[in-house]
């Protein structure tokens, strides 16, 4: 499960053309710290909807969203962000899911003090990961990324 990132390249390979053969490791910085502001505010939205941030399973393992948050960004232009499928459970929150009992006709689950049956169920999409990544990478002024261009620049412009 993850956010793929794909740059139009030709035009930041114009604007980025003072930096010689080091712009795509340029790039590959900035999108590693925007990419780093999305898990940020993607663990911020969590919270604020009250998942847990640790939760161990039965082995004992960390499979909250803390730990299991990854990214990446590449010298092509491009990078990902994606949750490890430790954190199993977050792919039911960001894409939904249809629960079926394996064997057997029915589910069966306690509620409250009583046994409830049910042949199916939908557990509706709630997506935190894609909102948060369109809102942070659709920002025309995409301040992470401008920081780590800002500060190439700098370094370049001082060297002279």
């Amino acid at each position: 499960m993850g956010i793929s990132i794909d740059f139009e390249s030709e035009e930041f390979q114009k604007v980025l053309s003072q930096f010689g053969k080091n712009a795509p490791k340029i790039v590959q910085k900035a999108i590693r710290a925007t990419n780093r502001a999305v898990i940020k505010a993607y663990r911020k939205e969590a919270r604020s909807r009250g998942y847990k941030a640790h939760k161990e399973n039965e082995k004992g393992e960390d499979v909250g969203f803390m730990k299991n948050i990854f990214q990446y960004g590449n010298k092509d232009y491009t990078g990902k962000i994606f949750i490890s499928s430790a954190a199993y459970y977050y792919r039911f929150i960001e894409y939904g899911a249809d629960v079926r009992p394996r064997h057997g006709k029915y589910l069966a689950f306690k509620v409250g003090d009583e046994w409830k049956k049910a042949r199916a169920f939908s557990i509706p999409a709630r997506p935190i990961l894609a909102k948060v990544a369109d809102e942070i990478w659709k920002n025309e002024n995409l301040p992470e990324f401008e920081k780590v261009i800002q500060a190439e620049m700098k370094k370049l412009f001082d060297k002279d």
